[in-house]
């Protein structure tokens, strides 16, 4: 997996190794959710395998579909941070 996380690539020898040690490996089942709206930004969160949908609630209450990342891009990244 480290060859493929290129957004590390900015990062110093020393301190991609710190974020590489420190990374955990976590599997999600179809629906559930990884983050709620309000949690801390203090998570980064890199999908290696699936689809990533966000969504937030309205101000009626209802549930709106803001992005839908697609297998293995990473088109989400300003619509997270959005969300942060």
């Amino acid at each position: 997996m480290e060859n493929e996380l290129s957004l590390l690539g900015a990062l110093g020898e020393e301190d991609r190794r710190a974020v590489l040690q420190n990374m955990h490996r976590r599997r999600f089942a179809k629906g559930e959710v990884i983050f709620h709206e309000g949690d801390p930004g203090d998570v980064l969160h890199v999908v290696d395998k699936g689809h990533v949908a966000v969504r937030a609630a309205t101000p009626l209450g209802e549930e709106a579909l803001l992005a839908r990342s697609e297998e293995h891009t990473s088109e989400l990244q300003s619509h997270l941070n959005l969300v942060c």
